[in-house]
């Protein structure tokens, strides 16, 4: 991923960004935390080519920390 970025809003955080040059990449995952030295919570999939996702449950005040991690296809 490049080009990550994180903007607040009343009640979201939208998350965009530029997926890898992969040509088996199949989506991203996206991951949220709420302290970050805690362990990460898978809270989307999205589809790879999307570059974009809003996050709205979050809570107006509390710092979050996000995770992007380029996924493929399993073999068969």
């Amino acid at each position: 991923m490049s080009n990550v970025t994180a903007t607040a809003g009343d009640g979201q955080v939208v998350l965009t960004w530029t997926d890898p040059g992969s040509g088996d990449l199949d989506h991203i995952n996206v991951y949220r935390l709420d302290d970050p030295h805690g362990t990460p919570t898978l809270v989307q999939a999205v589809a790879a080519g999307t570059g974009t996702w809003t996050d709205t449950g979050v809570v107006n005040g509390t710092d979050y920390w996000y995770e992007l991690r380029a996924a493929t296809v399993a073999e068969v």
